[in-house]
């Protein structure tokens, strides 16, 4: 179903072109016969879109369990800023998206019986992981479970962390060989670290090691039952084997944990438009765009969407939107001519 490569960026850049290219050739044509927009697992797991970066991680207790309904601030440290404001859910993940590359944040927390977290962040990656595990006040009883715990055993090993987080930047580069060995070194200081195993389930599936990533994934369930991005995952392996409807329900899992999961609208949009069921297609695509505007995938799925719909006046809309939004995109000067193309056509013009 989909095509992967040895750079996640680089990759998704030559889909967006090779899908222009396409749209030039379909602007007189309608509707278009547009094969779905193709990117790898690890693109389209931990690399929105070139110049889109995120910074993403979850809160957990000593014990590993999540802290939910966390608020987690994140402030940008050039003056003038706007504070930006995370809740974690289920498994206490949050994410802050369109962040740039090479900025620089405060990100905060507060928990009551717990160490406060003040954290410079520095975005040097397309995914920057800040993952955060409490600290008791002075080895004082949880508040959730009132057990006493020893911090130092419980939490992950700062070792772990250095090759989780060093994973996450191998894996944004396309640097795959070097990401897997990072989150396996990871595994191996702390066999429970739930996201290395989504994230080596994410490298096994971009390489067609299915039967791999599926048990990687499947470990990270168990481990954190309530991640929405472990579903999130397990529907891409399900997709990759031709389930859809395994498929479709791990995606809906992902969005019953966190309703705001933009990869899940967008899988499962994707998903839909590959069955040919663009009606039910475009509120997934929507959603997928609204949440996450710097997405360009989501805009060029979603025009070509409602291209299929015979809705060329809003497939325009959405056209010009990509357009103001990524006017030093590769493919925004072959994009220019479907638009022009698209806009004669929508006028009745020769």
């Amino acid at each position: 179903m989909f095509r992967s490569g040895p750079s996640s960026a680089s990759f998704l850049l030559a889909a967006l072109a090779a899908l222009a290219s396409g749209l030039t050739a379909w602007a007189n044509q309608w509707p278009s016969n547009a094969a779905m927009v193709p990117s790898s697992a690890a693109c389209r797991a931990n690399c929105p879109t070139t110049g889109s970066p995120e910074i993403q991680g979850e809160v957990l207790f000593p014990d590993g369990s999540p802290a939910t309904n966390v608020a987690v601030e994140l402030e940008p440290e050039m003056a003038g800023g706007t504070v930006a404001t995370a809740v974690t859910d289920s498994g206490g993940e949050f994410y802050f998206t369109d962040v740039g590359v090479g900025n620089s944040y405060k990100l905060s927390l507060d928990v009551p019986g717990y160490e406060p977290v003040r954290r410079t962040v520095t975005t040097d990656a397309m995914v920057n992981s800040e993952d955060v595990t409490l600290v008791p006040f002075g080895g004082k009883k949880e508040p959730n479970k009132g057990a006493i715990v020893s911090v130092e055993q419980l939490r992950i090993p700062p070792k772990a962390m250095a090759e989780f987080r060093q994973g996450v930047r191998q894996m944004s580069l396309g640097r795959s060989d070097a990401a897997e060995q990072s989150f396996q070194k990871a595994i191996h200081l702390y066999p429970n670290f739930a996201r290395s195993y989504m994230r080596l389930g994410a490298l096994y599936a971009d390489r067609g090691r299915f039967s791999q990533a599926d048990r990687a994934i499947h470990r990270a369930l168990r481990l954190r039952k309530s991640s929405s991005s472990a579903y999130c995952y397990l529907g891409y392996v399900s997709a990759e084997e031709n389930k859809p409807k395994k498929a479709a329900q791990a995606f809906h899992h992902a969005l019953a944990l966190r309703k705001d999961n933009w990869f899940a609208e967008l899988e499962l949009g994707r998903l839909r438009y590959s069955q040919e069921k663009f009606r039910r297609a475009l509120p997934h695509l929507l959603a997928a765009r609204r949440i996450h505007p710097e997405l360009a995938s989501a805009h060029l799925l979603l025009y070509d969407d409602l291209i299929r719909l015979g809705e060329r006046k809003k497939a325009l809309v959405e056209l010009d939107d990509f357009l103001t939004r990524f006017p030093d995109a590769p493919e925004t000067p072959r994009l220019r001519k479907v638009r022009a193309a698209l806009a004669a056509a929508i006028a009745g013009k020769p």
